[in-house]
């Protein structure tokens, strides 16, 4: 699976993109379009500050992440 250009321009319009770390509704440290610890690096924390081009690149790598989890759950094969 590979998202669309049309599907990260929606996903940031609905997320948002925030270029300083701020805790989510539950307290979650969070930055750029919805990135956490739980995504991997880098970790959000008080006083973090990132680039729109940073926040582009975070968000990137995780939508490879989670690209590939849901092609293992569908038993595509993942190249």
């Amino acid at each position: 699976m590979k998202t669309s250009q049309d599907g990260i321009t929606r996903l940031i319009k609905r997320e948002g993109e925030v270029l300083h770390a701020y805790k989510d509704s539950v307290g979650v440290w969070t930055i750029g379009v919805g990135h956490t610890k739980n995504a991997g690096a880098p970790v959000p924390k008080a006083g973090m500050t990132i680039t729109k081009e940073e926040s582009r690149q975070i968000l990137a790598r995780d939508l490879v992440k989670f690209e590939t989890r849901v092609d293992k759950a569908f038993g595509k094969s993942v190249p």
